[in-house]
């Protein structure tokens, strides 16, 4: 039996180190929040990032820009893709548990199909359609007792 079939190497020791940072990410971000106000707390997450993602620019010693074709739609993925996502999350962890952020943040896949037929890069399928409502229903009863209840937190 090969041994190195079943060894973990370097990309699969960050993928572990992602899927733990993932994993602690909605309980650390509710502490934090409790600590401070939540829109501080993005704040501090974006000076945190900065400096990360020019490090990373500085390391490749070229800086290769998007085609201007490409600048509307790179523009749209910030605004949502980090503005609007991380005020909402924010948002939603202060007003609910982690689980509950958790279980929303999961329909992901689900809104990125509905923004790719909005914007005409997708054609949605009848089984995709199934896919969703299937989704959306796990996560209504999952988050039921509490929507009902008036409980979010």
């Amino acid at each position: 039996m090969d041994r190195r079939r079943f060894g973990i190497d370097g990309a699969d020791g960050a993928m572990m180190l992602v899927i733990s940072i993932w994993a602690l990410s909605n309980v650390f971000s509710k502490t934090a929040i409790s600590e401070i106000t939540p829109f501080s707390f993005v704040f501090a997450r974006l000076l945190l990032v900065l400096p990360v993602m020019f490090g990373l620019v500085g390391l490749r010693r070229k800086l290769v820009l998007p085609a201007a074709s490409d600048w509307p739609l790179l523009v749209l993925a910030g605004i949502c893709g980090y503005g609007l996502y991380n005020v909402l999350y924010i948002m939603g962890i202060e007003r609910t548990s982690p689980f509950s952020v958790a279980l929303l943040l999961s329909l992901g896949p689900v809104f990125t199909l509905l923004l790719a037929a909005i914007l005409r890069i997708e054609r949605i399928t009848a089984a995709q359609w199934l896919g969703v409502g299937i989704a959306i229903i796990g996560v209504a009863i999952f988050l039921s007792d509490k929507l009902r209840g008036g409980h979010y937190h």
